[in-house]
């Protein structure tokens, strides 16, 4: 499909690169430069389908926005904060009244990632429009989960 993306040039290229940024990332989650690696296939993987699966047909989704306005509104809202986190460290554009992140940061824990997640260990934070903070990793995980149903169920892809 792309062409300009050397060996990436299918949604299923698209999604096995998602799978490889996600694997380094859990090798290393309060990695900075791995967690945006993986946030931006975990949100322009939808670009991807919608022109592969969905441009070409006759459906409810004129164009990719709405599409994707789907996806983050309807049927995964966690998309919302991976679209954020792309955009703004594709971009460098500072957080705006219309985006749920507002920031980012490292929280330092007093554990080392060695223990469970449910001690005190360092992660990436989210810092939402609402004034709460999620853990990039959960916010991953759920996307990873969702992304994984979706192309089975809707694409009959075999994974």
């Amino acid at each position: 499909m792309a062409g300009r993306s050397f060996a990436i040039n299918t949604a299923r290229d698209f999604y096995d690169k998602l799978l490889e940024d996600y694997k380094a990332y859990i090798e290393d989650p309060t990695s900075s430069g791995l967690a945006i690696n993986v946030a931006l296939p975990a949100w322009h993987l939808s670009e991807w389908l919608y022109w592969e699966n969905i441009a070409s047909l006759i459906t409810t989704y004129p164009s990719d926005t709405i599409y994707q306005l789907d996806l983050r509104t309807n049927l995964c809202p966690d998309l919302e904060i991976m679209r954020s986190i792309a955009n703004g460290s594709k971009h460098c554009v500072p957080p705006g009244s219309n985006q749920r992140v507002q920031g980012t940061s490292m929280h330092i824990g007093d554990f080392s990632r060695e223990f469970s997640r449910e001690f005190d260990t360092t992660c990436l934070l989210i810092n939402l429009d609402d004034g709460t903070e999620v853990d990039f990793e959960d916010v991953l995980e759920n996307v990873m989960n969702f992304w994984k149903s979706y192309v089975t169920t809707q694409f009959g892809w075999v994974l």
